[in-house]
């Protein structure tokens, strides 16, 4: 049996601080054995995000900005709707396809906010386990999720039914043996007896994945550590309000010590399925600590800021402290707010009524609203601005919104903790300082980051008064920032000291160790986690994203990014020092000025690389017109006949412009079949009006665009075939162009050119009126298996008898075409000017990328892909 070449475990949210101490404490023998023997380096995970975006950040390996997904719910910035997100919502392609498009054996067992709809060279199961449910459980291939139903059984946690039929996204922790406001000790008990056995069950499942042999990468994903740090942290941290100690005897001890206690004996039993060959990555996806933090009271502090803004109620100066604080300088206001606390309090409790408590339903995003509290999860309040030219109503106006975000940072960093005295807020941070945005997206504009080292129920400033409302949620436990990677390659020393890695860089990573480098990703590969696979292979950074639209890091972003980095270190040296002080144990200091050097380094390096891009594309379109010119002036070839495809359908006022297009062609030994699809509107009286023998009209019955494109090909007689649309246009020297290359390059069988677009704005998904743009992107075998960029209108070929496009994807036509055509050798590119594409022709064939009929007819595509090489699907 062929032994794994990389195994990655990952424990997700499961507190790295804590799982350290119960390694050094010996309660988790197999982690601290290992992590002796690995390169170990904490993970800097997204700020103000990454409690929503981590998954797909690892998954894509891009910046959040980019693969667009950070919360189970948005609001449209159109028409203020809310509305749940999905997996479908992820842009980017997750790494596991990248490495089966290149060959690569891959098995991926629950990973969150992942899903199973894509074929792969391998096993994917998602939300079997997981602690995020989208779906529910979903496999490829597709019997494998019976098979494991039938022979390890639903996950006692994470296969829970949905409490209604349309309510399938939901954390099924949160219902799992709950029947009242909060858990009784009974049900606490069952809930972690059945978190125990869920361990158990995933270790069993990636035990029997391991043992079928043979895996480049396989991933497995522990969610029990998630719902046990939301469920039952209130048993494991002595000084949490719901803390009791009857409850803790109840269930046999410290609820979390036994769950990881857990997870670390089947870490033991993974890492015992594993030789000398196989590179181990161990990652804990983020920390965990008590539930503290104000979001709770974020929608009313919004509205009453909304409501001082505008002037409709005066500031509430509640004291003569009040008033003198109103007045101080910004640097002294912090230390006077917090000393009036004790007597601000003690005046709240003797005045029940001066600490009013808000609705429990607060008021939507809408037209009228300034600013709203915006989906994030918890850990970091998330406030988004109605924006002007951005929402659909917007009340500020550009020039406002970033005084706009200073008024409320300054307005929330002097909120003060009535009960403990303390500033209730520790930082404010603008998304635009941290994140390269693009376009219209749904994300927040500020991040409030609480003090959590207490409940947050009342809180008070000199501007808004008393705000209070009483933390009533069950969870008990929530995410802290930052994780933690291990990563152990055979022959490899151990090194002494690895800067912070970013979540975007473990994929890439894990890619190098087997020789693939990630196309279209934010992150890179960390040569000094692979040890001597570094020289064994190509490690550098990635191509950048989509030339069409590609990522320009600015230098605000660089400083930025570098004040994300020190606040990072900072958060985990604090956390450090407390584990000191509560242990006595010694805790290694990060070395700050190497973190700070990487950092710039790498921040150096993705804005050269960007430059780079640009420049490339620039020489691109200087030899593409440059040629496009010589080939206006060279010599016309004496060549073979050309055979121009073009079904139609309906369309008699179009056919018209692509009829004109090929009757201009410079080259002149042409025929134009036109398929009518069994059309309706005496497309045959347009084309006997030319006159002209080379255009040859075929009726066949209507069965959609590519049963007719197949018969155009059985009815050509060219030994070169071209392929038009109807609604589109030729350029007049394009067959003359294809001529002349063909003459040229012999032994190619397939080439393409490039396309104008007549609205580039519209044909990447925004709103029409852009401006026209070319595009011809370089071949890439690679990314041409996970979707097209090759256009139809563009693509030539020699005839081929046995060339038939696949009948039964007709929106993915052209991606089938060009598959089947560059199987064997890469396509020609030839730098001229091909068609001119429209995207505003009536009745034009578009399609959701996101439908049930896309990702059928992709399945159906990708299967023939697998069936033609050899490979098809297998679950072992």
């Amino acid at each position: 049996m062929a032994a794994t070449r990389v195994l990655w475990v990952a424990f997700d949210a499961c507190d790295p601080v804590l799982a350290r101490r119960l390694a050094d404490d010996g309660a988790m023998p197999h982690l601290a054995r290992f992590l002796g023997d690995a390169a170990v380096a904490p993970t800097i995970t997204d700020p103000g995000l990454f409690v929503g975006s981590v998954w797909a950040s690892i998954a894509t390996a891009r910046e959040p900005t980019r693969h667009g997904f950070h919360c189970w719910g948005v609001y449209d910035s159109d028409t203020y709707a809310y509305r749940e997100t999905s997996p479908h919502d992820i842009v980017g392609t997750p790494f596991w396809q990248h490495l089966s498009n290149a060959g690569h054996r891959v098995a991926i067992l629950d990973v969150p906010h992942a899903d199973a709809h894509v074929p792969v060279h391998g096993v994917v199961v998602s939300e079997w386990g997981c602690h995020d449910r989208h779906f529910g459980l979903r496999s490829y291939p597709l019997d494998l999720a019976d098979e494991l139903l039938d022979e390890i059984g639903p996950h006692p946690v994470g296969s829970l039914a949905p409490p209604a039929p349309d309510e399938l996204q939901f954390a099924p922790c949160d219902r799992a043996h709950s029947t009242g406001a909060r858990r009784t000790p009974a049900e606490e008990a069952a809930l972690l007896a059945d978190l125990l056995s869920g361990v158990d069950n995933k270790r069993d499942l990636s035990l029997r994945v391991l043992d079928r042999g043979g895996w480049d990468v396989v991933m497995t994903v522990f969610g029990e550590s998630h719902c046990a740090g939301h469920q039952l942290w209130h048993l494991a941290d002595p000084s949490h309000p719901r803390h009791d100690p009857h409850t803790v005897e109840r269930v046999g001890g410290d609820p979390i010590r036994q769950l990881y206690g857990r997870l670390d004996d089947a870490l033991g039993e993974l890492l015992g399925r594993t030789d000398d060959s196989t590179t181990v990555v161990v990652q804990l996806s983020d920390g965990m600590s008590a539930h503290h933090d104000g979001t709770h009271l974020l929608a009313p502090l919004l509205e009453r800021l909304q409501d001082l803004h505008d002037g409709l109620t005066p500031p509430r100066l509640r004291s003569r402290v009040g008033r003198a604080a109103h007045v101080v300088p910004a640097r002294l206001r912090r230390s006077v707010l917090t000393a009036a606390a004790p007597a601000l309090r003690r005046r709240i409790d003797a005045t029940p009524g001066e600490a009013p408590t808000t609705a429990d339903h607060d008021r939507p995003p809408g037209p009228d609203r300034l600013w709203w509290s915006t989906p994030n999860n918890t850990v970091s309040g998330a406030v988004r601005l109605n924006v002007a030219g951005r929402e659909g109503q917007g009340r500020i106006a550009p020039e406002a919104y970033r005084p706009a975000l200073e008024w409320l940072r300054d307005a929330f960093l002097d909120l003060v903790n009535v009960d403990t005295g303390r500033p209730a807020v520790r930082d404010v941070l603008f998304a635009d300082d941290l994140y390269d945005r693009r376009g219209a997206d749904t994300f927040p504009d500020l991040f409030v980051e609480w003090d959590h080292d207490a409940p947050i129920e009342r809180v008070w400033s000199p501007l808004t008064g008393v705000v209070a409302r009483p933390y009533d949620h069950w969870r008990t436990g929530d995410h802290r920032p930052g994780g933690l990677v291990a990563v152990k390659v055979p022959g490899s020393a151990v090194p002494a000291h690895v800067p912070p890695v970013r979540s975007i860089d473990l994929a890439p990573t894990v890619s190098a160790a087997i020789g693939v480098t990630l196309p279209e990703v934010d992150g890179r590969p960390r040569a000094d986690l692979l040890g001597p696979l570094a020289s064994a292979g190509p490690v550098a950074a990635p191509a950048s994203a989509d030339p069409a639209r590609p990522w320009r890091p600015t230098r605000r972003g660089l400083r930025t990014g570098l004040t994300t980095l020190a606040r990072s270190v900072e958060d985990l040296r604090a956390r450090q020092r407390r584990v000191e002080q509560e242990t006595g144990a010694t805790v290694a200091e990060l070395d700050d000025e190497v973190t700070r050097i990487g950092e710039v380094s790498r921040r150096l390096e993705t804005e050269n690389r960007a430059l780079t891009d640009r420049l490339d594309r620039a020489e691109r379109l200087a030899s593409l017109f440059t040629t496009t010119a010589w080939v206006r002036n060279a010599p016309r070839p004496d060549g073979p006949l050309v055979s121009v495809v073009t079904a139609t359908y309906n369309r008699a006022d179009l056919i018209v412009g692509a009829i004109d297009s090929v009757r201009a062609q410079s080259y002149g030994r042409w025929e134009m079949v036109i398929v009518d699809d069994g059309g309706d509107d005496r497309t045959d009286a347009v084309v006997a009006a030319y006159d002209d023998p080379r255009l040859r009209y075929l009726r066949v019955e209507h069965r959609g665009c590519n049963p007719a494109r197949n018969a155009g090909l059985r009815a050509a007689t060219g030994a070169i075939v071209a392929h038009l649309d109807d609604d589109n246009r030729f350029d007049p020297d394009w067959l003359k162009a294809v001529v002349l290359a063909f003459g040229e390059h012999p032994d190619r069988v397939v080439l393409y050119g490039a396309r104008v677009i007549d609205d580039m704005d519209r044909i990447w998904g925004g709103e029409p009126g852009g401006m026209p743009g070319v595009h011809f992107e370089p071949w890439d075998r690679e990314v041409l298996e996970d979707h097209n960029f090759v256009d139809m209108n563009v693509l030539a070929h020699r005839a081929d008898p046995a060339l038939r496009i696949e009948e039964d994807a007709n929106l993915l036509g052209d991606w089938d075409l060009v598959l089947k055509l560059s199987e064997k050798a890469a396509p020609l590119e030839v730098p001229v000017i091909a068609a001119y594409y429209t995207t505003t022709a009536p009745g034009r064939m578009t399609y959701d990328l996101r439908s049930a009929e896309h990702d059928r007819q992709y399945r159906v595509v990708r299967a023939g892909v697998e069936r033609r090489r050899g490979d098809a699907p297998t679950t072992g």
